[in-house]
C-alpha cells in the first residue's frame, strides 16, 4: 500500500498535469475561434464560385479542359489532410478509416501525423507538407496547387481525391472522402438543392465567352475548395483537442480529488497508530 508521502507526491503531479491540460484547452479555444471564422468565410465565398461554374457549364456545350478529362488510368492520388500533433482524441483514428478504404492510391499528405501513419503501412507517400495552419495561406498553397496539377497531368492519373476533416460542430467533427479532380464526377456536387434554384433562373451574360471565363475559374475552384479543405480540418483539430483537454483536465481533477481523500484517510490512520503507540507505551511504563 502507497505511503501518505508517495500518495501526496501523486496528488502534485496530477495537480500540475490538469494545469498544463487546462492551458492547452485555453489555447485551443483561442484558435479554434479564429479558424471557425476562416472556414465559415471560405465556405460562403466557395458556395458562390461553385454557382458561378455551375451556370458557366451550363451556358456552353462545348467546354474542354484538363481538369473536365475522364481517363481510363487506375492510377488514383488521395490528398491527405491530418493535424501535426496528437491528443486530439479519435480524430486522427477516423481519418485512418477511410486511408484503409485507399490503400492503393498514391498520397500527397499535408500533416506529421498522415505522413507517420502512411508510412508505417509503407503506402506510397510522394510529398509531405507540414504546419498545416500555414498552409492555409494563399502563397504556401500555390505550391499545392502546383503539384497536383503536375501529377494529374504527367503522372496520368484517373482522379484526386482528399481526405479531411469536415467541422460540423464544436462537439462533432466527420472524416471525409470526397474526389476533388476531375471536375465532371463530381459536377452533381457542384451545388446543393438550395443552390439549384438560383442556377440559370438569371442567365449570365458572358464577356469574352462563356469558355474564358470557365478557363479562368477553374485553377481558382481548385484553390478555393482546396482552402475550405485545409481549414475546415483546421478547425476541426482545435475543437477536437480543445475537447480531449477539458476531458483530460476534468479527469485530473478527479484523480486529485480522489487521491487527497486517500491520502487524509492514510494520513489519519497514520496518526491515530501514533497515538495508540504512545498510549500502550503509557500504559506498559506503568
Amino acid at each position: 500500500m502507497a505511503s501518505a508521502r508517495d500518495i501526496k507526491r501523486r496528488v502534485k503531479s496530477v495537480r500540475n498535469i490538469s494545469q498544463i491540460t487546462k492551458a492547452m484547452q485555453m489555447v485551443s479555444a483561442s484558435r479554434l475561434k479564429k479558424a471557425q471564422d476562416n472556414a465559415s468565410k471560405t465556405l460562403s465565398y466557395s458556395k458562390k464560385l461553385n454557382e458561378i461554374l455551375a451556370n458557366t457549364k451550363n451556358a456552353s456545350s462545348d467546354l474542354s479542359h484538363p481538369y473536365l478529362i475522364l481517363k481510363s488510368s487506375e492510377k488514383k492520388l488521395v490528398i491527405l489532410i491530418t493535424p501535426d500533433r496528437g491528443l486530439v482524441g479519435s480524430l486522427i483514428s477516423n481519418v485512418r478509416k477511410l486511408v484503409f478504404k485507399n490503400k492503393d492510391s498514391d498520397f500527397v499528405c499535408i500533416g506529421k501525423k498522415g505522413a507517420q501513419f502512411l508510412k508505417r503501412l509503407n503506402l506510397n507517400v510522394i510529398a509531405e507538407f507540414e504546419n498545416l495552419e500555414s498552409k492555409t495561406s494563399e502563397f504556401k498553397l500555390s505550391v499545392l496547387i502546383n503539384l497536383i496539377n503536375q501529377k494529374y497531368s504527367d503522372e496520368n492519373y484517373s482522379n484526386i481525391s482528399v481526405i479531411y476533416t469536415d467541422f460540423i460542430s464544436t462537439a462533432v467533427q466527420k472524416a471525409k472522402y470526397l474526389p476533388l479532380l476531375p471536375i465532371e464526377s463530381i459536377d452533381n456536387n457542384l451545388i446543393n438543392q438550395e443552390e439549384e434554384k438560383s442556377i440559370n433562373k438569371n442567365p449570365y451574360k458572358f464577356e469574352p465567352s462563356a469558355n474564358v471565363i470557365f478557363d479562368f475559374l477553374m485553377p481558382h475552384f481548385i484553390e478555393t475548395q482546396l482552402q475550405q479543405f485545409l481549414f475546415e480540418s483546421l478547425a476541426s483539430e482545435h475543437s477536437a483537442r480543445m475537447i480531449a483537454m477539458k476531458n483530460a483536465t476534468d479527469n485530473a481533477k478527479k484523480l486529485a480529488s480522489r487521491l487527497a481523500l486517500e491520502y487524509n484517510k492514510e494520513r489519519q490512520a497514520s496518526i491515530t497508530n501514533q497515538i495508540l503507540e504512545v498510549a500502550s507505551g503509557a500504559i506498559s511504563s506503568n
